[in-house]
C-alpha cells in the first residue's frame, strides 16, 4: 500500500500521480471529501490505475497560452511561435518573419503555486508535462543549445472558462468569463476575490507577470530581448520596446505576441460599450450597467440581463512594483495609439457618487502591468466544436475493424453522444452509414 503524509484538514479532491520506470504515467483522482486528523491513519480506499494518454493541447491550434482543466499528461508543439504564420501582420515590425524554432531543451520557469505542473521535458519538437490537478499558472520556456530562451508558453490551470456573449450597440462579442490566469469567475468569499484577478501584462508582450515571480530593470528591450527575458519587467519608458509597433497586439487579428489561449485574442474597446448606461464614460454608479453593490468588484450586465464579474485587480506599476487595487480594475484592450499608450477599460468605486467607468478614450502607458480578458477570435480557430483524434485503426477485415479514438476537446457546448459511423463508401455520414 501507499502511505502519504498530509496536513490535517478536509480535502475535497486528492490526485495521485505515478510515473513508472519506463516513463508511463498513471493518475487517479479521488473526488469524495477526505478528512485527515492529526496522528491518525485514514484509509482512502483502493485505487485502480490506468495508463494516462497524453493530450495534445496544440491539436486544435497553437497559442502562447494553453488551458488545462484536469490532472493528466499533456504536450504542446514546440517548433512554432505563438499562432504561427497566421500571427504575422503585414507591414508590422516584428522580431522575425520566421515562425518556426528549433529548441534543444525545455524547463519550468515559474509557477504561482507549488506543484501546478511537473516533469517538463522536450523531445521530437514537443514539450511534455504533467498537470497535478492543482489550479494555478505556470510558464514553460524552450531553450537553444546555449541555454538562451527562444520562446515561452503560459499554462493556465483552472476549471474550463465559459463563453459569454456581450450584446451592445457596437455589436455582439463572445468573451471568456474571467481574466487570463484567474482560477475563479466570481467574487467568492473573504479574500477569494483575488483568485479572479488574473495575471498582469505589459501591453504588447505575450508573457504574464505574477506576484514575486519577476524582477524589474530600467531598460528598453528589443523584441528579441523581451522574448529571451520573459521574467524581467522593463521600466525604462512607456515604450518598453526599442522598435515600437502598434500591431504587437492587433485590433484586426491574433498576433504571434497575443497572450490569449487558442481561439481567442485581446479584445477591442467596443466589447465594453454596454457597461455604460448611455455609451459614455460615467462618474457615478448610476451611469453603469451593474447589478448589486460594489464588493471588491462589479457585476456588469453584458447582454441586458446576465451579469459577469469584473474584480478589483492587481497591477504592476510603471517602476516595476507589484500591488493590489481594492476598489479599481484596469484591463488592456488591443487598441494602441501608435506609441507608448493604449486604451483600457477602467472602473473605480469610492462611493455611489464617487465612481468611474471609462469605456473609451482612457489611455495608459504600455509599461504598466494590467489584466487581459479574451475575446473570441472569429477570424481563426473555432473552439466551439468538439474534436476527435483517431490514434489507431487495426485488425481491418471485410466485416469490421478495431478503432482507437478519443475526444480531445469537448468544445463549449460539450459532447452529447459518442460513437463511430461505419460505411463502405467515402464521405460516410450518420445518415448514410451505420452508427455504433
Amino acid at each position: 500500500p501507499f502511505h502519504f503524509v498530509l496536513a490535517p484538514g478536509t480535502y475535497s479532491r486528492i490526485s495521485v500521480l505515478v510515473t513508472t520506470v519506463d516513463g508511463k504515467v498513471m493518475i487517479k483522482e479521488g473526488r469524495n471529501p477526505l478528512t485527515i486528523r492529526r496522528a491518525e491513519f485514514v484509509a482512502a480506499g483502493a485505487l485502480q490505475y490506468a495508463e494516462t494518454v497524453s493530450v495534445d493541447l496544440s491539436e486544435i491550434g497553437a497559442a502562447n497560452c494553453y488551458i488545462v482543466s484536469k490532472a493528466g499528461a499533456y504536450s504542446i508543439d514546440a517548433d512554432k511561435i505563438g499562432i504561427g504564420e497566421f500571427g504575422l501582420v503585414e507591414g508590422a515590425t516584428f522580431h522575425t518573419a520566421n515562425t518556426t524554432i528549433s529548441p534543444a531543451s525545455a524547463e519550468l520557469l515559474w509557477e504561482d503555486r507549488n506543484g501546478v505542473i511537473t516533469a517538463v521535458s522536450y523531445k521530437d519538437k514537443r514539450i511534455s508535462f504533467l498537470a497535478t490537478g492543482q489550479e494555478g499558472n505556470a510558464v514553460i520556456a524552450a531553450k537553444d543549445a546555449g541555454g538562451n530562451i527562444v520562446w515561452s508558453w503560459h499554462i493556465w490551470v483552472t476549471d474550463q472558462p465559459q463563453e459569454q456573449v456581450y450584446v451592445n450597440d457596437k455589436g455582439t462579442f463572445t468573451m471568456l468569463d474571467r481574466n487570463i490566469g484567474a482560477t475563479r469567475a466570481d467574487r467568492g468569499t473573504g479574500e477569494e476575490w483575488r483568485q479572479s484577478s488574473g495575471l498582469n501584462y505589459q501591453w504588447g508582450r505575450k508573457d504574464p507577470f505574477a506576484e514575486n515571480k519577476f524582477t524589474s530593470a530600467n531598460t528598453q528591450f528589443s523584441l528579441t530581448e523581451s522574448i529571451q527575458f520573459p521574467t524581467i519587467y522593463a521600466t525604462g519608458s512607456d515604450e518598453w520596446a526599442k522598435n515600437w509597433d502598434r500591431n504587437f497586439w492587433s485590433t484586426s487579428q491574433k498576433t504571434i505576441y497575443d497572450p490569449c489561449p487558442v481561439g481567442y485574442r485581446v479584445p477591442d474597446m467596443d466589447v465594453w460599450y454596454g457597461f455604460s448606461v448611455d455609451g459614455e464614460n460615467a462618474n457615478r454608479v448610476t451611469g453603469m450597467n451593474v447589478s448589486g453593490a460594489f464588493d471588491m468588484g462589479f457585476n456588469f450586465i453584458y447582454d441586458g440581463t446576465n451579469t459577469t464579474w469584473y474584480p478589483a485587480t492587481s497591477l504592476v506599476e510603471y517602476w516595476g512594483y507589484f500591488s493590489w487595487y481594492t476598489n479599481r480594475g484596469r484591463l488592456w484592450s488591443s487598441q494602441n495609439g501608435g506609441g507608448g499608450s493604449s486604451q483600457i477599460l477602467n472602473y473605480y468605486y469610492g462611493s455611489t457618487f464617487e465612481a468611474e467607468l471609462h469605456i473609451k478614450d482612457h489611455w495608459e502607458g504600455c509599461i504598466w502591468g494590467f489584466q487581459v480578458r479574451c475575446m473570441k477570435d472569429e477570424g481563426h480557430v473555432d473552439t466551439s466544436y468538439p474534436t476527435v483524434k483517431i490514434t489507431a485503426i487495426n485488425n481491418i477485415t471485410s466485416t469490421g475493424a478495431t478503432i482507437v479514438s478519443r475526444v480531445t476537446d469537448e468544445g463549449i457546448s460539450g459532447v452529447t453522444e459518442r460513437g463511430i459511423v461505419l460505411g463502405t463508401s467515402a464521405d460516410v455520414t450518420q445518415e448514410t452509414g451505420e452508427v455504433t
